[in-house]
């Protein structure tokens, strides 16, 4: 029973492992995300040149997939792992009894 309980004490301490990087890397992609829109934001005052625009348009983009891939870490990646970490939890509390049969 003991082996058990262990087995998915680990898989949660791994689960949980796997969620604190994701939160380090929302994080990270939200603030990258707001920088590049930002940037770009302002670099809309300035006269526009062909090299210039592909920049200003280069750091939209750049923004907007950091904040997707934020929001898709959010939303669908961690999503999975908390499932995966009740249902670690539920196998970890279960009472296991053995039976023998002659």
């Amino acid at each position: 029973q003991k082996a058990f309980i262990n087995y998915y004490n680990a898989n949660i301490h791994f689960v949980n492992r796997t969620l604190r990087k994701n939160h380090r890397k929302t994080f990270a992609y939200l603030i990258l995300g707001f920088i590049f829109v930002a940037v770009a934001y302002i670099l809309n005052n300035y006269p526009v040149t062909l090299a210039f625009d592909v920049i200003k348009e280069g750091l939209f983009i750049g923004g907007w997939v950091f904040l997707w891939e934020a929001i898709s870490l959010i939303f669908f990646v961690s999503s999975e792992a908390r499932q995966q970490r009740r249902q670690f939890k539920r196998f970890a509390n279960t009472t296991i009894k053995f039976e023998y049969i002659e």
